[in-house]
């Protein structure tokens, strides 16, 4: 390995890989990375050393997904092989061919997308999916020249045309000697897709509130406008979210037109760049026209506005040479435009990851702006800013049998589509626009139009200390947490006589949450003894993935055991029955049952649990016979014993 290889390994990265794979390769780059992007490469690497191929990082929107992996091309890229970058659109695939070309200016990086064709001699080939997802074009690429797979927006990942993609350069399962990193802002999806088809790991996570905290990304925030007749519930379901025509139909009856109108007069007294997220394109053509009428300077961009036009108004937009733009989906991934100031989100949503992808449009950094102002004007704030990323989800053939469910039931909605004619002629276009115009600005003169606003990274504070969160999350992550005392403590146990707690702690008017390693004593009169303070966070997700990180060992090894698919081991009734003992004593006296038969009845009821209940009950009398879940739990299954007791002697004197 030549000496200027050596320097930039040693400043990039403190892993060394194989001599071969580096012979002959020329670094000519000198771009700094930050902290957490440097911590990312070098975790990718110690996992591909260790035998991870798949791997998925989770970076929020603005932390610079495409300078980690245009850094990580020429560390992974073997001697005489090529590597191959999926994107699913003409932004993200340009963005990346220029920053890869930047970062390693040595070598030729090509496109894959409509009329233009890579070239055999490209070492990097950026890919537009649906085109490469061809036939006629997949066969022009040999699997054997490409061991670096690269996924942009990766939660993408799983769709057929990924797949497919995946299996031609065989790199569709485990065993896989291929390297496929996944990049995405948002490691969560809400048509419940298994991630794990594609990844095996989660190996890097940056979160949005770590981001703002360390001024990484802008502050933001939050005005939520209560529209009191919206109701979404009778709106049919299509791909996992709401069809875009019947909810067009449901906004237009609350007037949501005239909210937009009278949010932008409120924004326009401070700020300068508002972007608008309209639910489809003939509401945001209705949105830019209505402003347009009013004398504000709005345009629009759809899916199927030209390359070029696309540019041209994205470039104005930048420049400061018009305040307003809207649009339908095309700003919810991989567009930098750090002078996005304030957002209006017109577009209800059932993504929790769709809704993040549309407020990050707004915190990259920008010399002109101290925060990004987002009115809510469909609600969609209100329930979270914190997605838990995950690679579970439903197996192909789940997903399959749901999708068929959905497209039926979609069917039978199609007659309201007819509904969205009725509505044009009701009025003329130019008469509905001049009465939206008229009655936003004698709300506006009157005082009407007032916001209730908060900052966003309180909201991500506040939610994610919320009890009622923080329990959903805890029962519903991948290990089997017990709440030992209620709303307070949690606890889940690890390898041999160690276990882990998260305690509630109230500091200043503020919830946080305090995880310790600890471990089984029988030297303390408490049973147990902390053994190391890991973490304190006001956010539950952080700990969990701090266990994650730190105790992989012992997380591994407790994740079995959160299961509904098996039963109560026998070794786990045996132990459940052994510290039930006095009060198993006590029930069959108060209820006059011989003891021999009662446990016999309670033996089958505790076999006849879940595992994981089971398990919960095990650590909960371990950890101490009398704390909320050992009492609880334990009265119930004896409850239960006693009642089926009864039930046997009645049948037995009836017969």
């Amino acid at each position: 390995m030549n000496r200027l290889v050596s320097r930039v390994l040693s400043k990039y990265t403190r892993f060394s890989l194989p001599r071969l794979q580096f012979q002959n390769i020329r670094f000519s780059h000198s771009f700094p990375l930050r902290d957490y992007q440097q911590k990312a490469i070098d975790l990718i690497l110690e996992s591909s050393n260790s035998g991870v191929k798949r791997q998925a990082i989770e970076m929020a929107t603005g932390s610079g997904k495409t300078v980690v992996f245009s850094h990580l091309i020429l560390l992974l890229k073997q001697k005489g092989t090529r590597a191959l970058v999926l994107a699913h659109t003409q932004e993200l695939i340009t963005q990346s061919r220029d920053k890869i070309n930047k970062v390693n200016p040595d070598l030729k990086v090509g496109i894959e997308m409509g009329k233009v064709r890579s070239k055999p001699d490209d070492d990097v080939v950026v890919a537009s999916v649906m085109s490469l997802a061809r036939s006629n074009r997949l066969e022009r690429f040999d699997p054997n020249e490409f061991k670096t797979i690269i996924i942009d927006e990766c939660h993408h990942a799983v769709a057929p045309s990924y797949l497919k993609i995946l299996k031609h350069f065989h790199a569709d399962t485990k065993d896989t000697d291929v390297h496929v990193i996944g990049f995405t802002a948002t490691l969560a999806r809400t048509d419940k897709q298994k991630l794990g088809t594609v990844f095996d790991k989660i190996v890097f996570q940056r979160s949005l509130p770590t981001m703002i905290e360390n001024k990484e990304l802008a502050e933001f925030k939050i005005s939520n406008v209560n529209i009191k007749d919206l109701n979404l519930k009778n709106v049919p379901k299509k791909g996992g979210d709401y069809d875009s025509s019947s909810l067009y139909l449901a906004l237009n009856q609350v007037d949501i037109n005239e909210k937009i109108l009278l949010a932008y007069m409120e924004l326009a007294k401070d700020y300068k760049s508002t972007i608008i997220f309209c639910v489809n394109v003939e509401h945001c053509r209705e949105v830019c026209g209505l402003f347009q009428q009013q004398g504000i300077d709005a345009q629009y961009v759809l899916g199927e506005t030209s390359k070029i036009e696309r540019e041209f108004i994205v470039e104005d937009f930048k420049q400061g040479k018009f305040p307003v733009l809207c649009n339908v989906g095309v700003f919810t991934e991989g567009t930098d435009i750090p002078n996005i100031d304030s957002i209006i989100l017109a577009r209800p949503t059932m993504s929790q990851s769709l809704m993040i992808q549309m407020i990050g449009r707004g915190l990259r950094l920008h010399k002109e702006k101290s925060h990004c102002h987002v009115i809510d004007l469909v609600g969609i704030t209100k329930s979270s800013l914190a997605l838990k990323a995950t690679l579970s989800g439903e197996e192909p053939q789940e997903q399959e049998k749901r999708k068929y469910r959905d497209e039926k039931d979609s069917e039978e909605e199609d007659e309201r589509l007819d509904d969205l004619e009725y509505i044009e002629s009701i009025k003329s276009l130019r008469a509905r626009r001049k009465l939206i115009v008229e009655r936003a600005l004698y709300y506006y003169n009157h005082g009407v139009s007032e916001l209730q606003t908060i900052d966003g990274i309180q909201l991500f504070q506040r939610y994610m200390s919320d009890i009622e969160v923080v329990k959903d999350i805890l029962m519903k992550g991948k290990l089997p947490w017990v709440a030992l005392h209620r709303d307070s403590v949690w606890g889940v146990g690890g390898l041999d006589n160690t276990f882990f707690l998260i305690e509630k702690i109230k500091t200043n008017d503020r919830i946080e949450f305090k995880l310790t390693q600890n471990q089984l004593s029988r030297h303390s009169n408490s049973n147990h003894e902390e053994v190391e303070h890991i973490y304190t966070s006001s956010n539950i997700l952080e700990l969990m993935q701090k266990l994650d990180d730190t105790f992989p060992e012992h997380a591994s090894y407790t994740a079995k055991y959160n299961t509904f698919r098996r039963k109560c081991h026998r070794y786990f009734a045996e132990f459940i029955i052994s510290k039930l003992n006095t009060r198993i004593s006590k029930y069959c006296h108060e209820n006059g049952l011989e003891r021999q038969q009662f446990l016999a009845s309670l033996n089958d009821v505790i076999r006849g649990l879940h595992l994981v209940t089971a398990y919960r009950l095990k650590f909960a009398l371990t950890y101490s016979p009398h704390c909320d879940y050992s009492i609880w739990k334990g009265n119930q299954l004896l409850a239960q014993a006693v009642t089926n007791c009864r039930k046997n002697t009645l049948s037995k004197y009836r017969d």
